[in-house]
């Protein structure tokens, strides 16, 4: 099983949006062996994968809560069900339990939005991320509809926390919030729309680094 964690340890980054998408399109297909069955672990108290799973109809991808200093148990309980990702979503401002998700990650993903603050705010989250030796990719997220200057901007800034920025980004687009109320996600809601095709692509970048063919 490979383990994406997601981590910010800024709120509204968008963890939890990308945890959940990501998770869908795993189990769609795309990836380098087609479908998978994928959980996400939600380490988050604001539990935001967890309501979202109750206004799912499909039985997957399962989602399981994760209290503190319960993370490998539930990461545990994944791989023995079978899971052949799990995508752990965490919460902001806890050092704790982001340094253990990070720890036990094949790969951490750092969504952080294309502005000034956000980048700034990203330094204790790359440092918990260089510190758990694990490899690591930043996500911009949330960009702005023809904000390619400033997507070009954001990403000559957070090369000087020396982690690589994956080549595609999420945009701001209503289809996100719009799929997540139906318990959906966007390659499910809109599966032609701008929103899935940049899940899928992300997804396979993502499946195409953890090596998981």
């Amino acid at each position: 099983m490979k383990v994406i964690t997601l981590l910010a340890q800024k709120g509204g980054s968008g963890k939890s949006t990308a945890a959940i998408n990501l998770a869908v399109a795993a189990e769609a297909g795309g990836g380098r062996r087609g479908r998978r069955t994928a959980a996400i672990v939600d380490a988050d108290p604001q539990a935001s994968a967890a309501a979202w799973r109750f206004q799912r109809a499909a039985d997957t991808p399962v989602v399981i809560a994760a209290g503190p200093g319960e993370l490998g148990t539930r990461l545990a309980a994944c791989r023995s069900a079978g899971a052949a990702f799990a995508f752990v979503d965490t919460a902001p401002h806890t050092e704790r339990t982001a340094v253990e998700a990070a720890r036990l990650a094949d790969l951490v993903l750092i969504p952080c939005r294309p502005s000034l603050l956000d980048i700034k705010a990203l330094a204790p989250t790359a440092a918990i991320a260089a510190a758990s030796g694990r490899p690591a990719a930043i996500l911009l997220n949330a960009v702005a509809a023809k904000a390619g200057a400033v997507v070009e901007a954001a990403r000559l800034a957070l090369a000087g926390y020396g982690l690589p920025v994956a080549p595609v980004s999420l945009g701001q687009r209503a289809a996100f919030q719009n799929s997540l109320v139906l318990g959906l996600g966007v390659v499910e809601h809109e599966p032609r729309g701008k929103a899935a095709e940049e899940v899928a692509a992300l997804w396979r970048w993502l499946d195409k680094r953890l090596g998981s063919g």
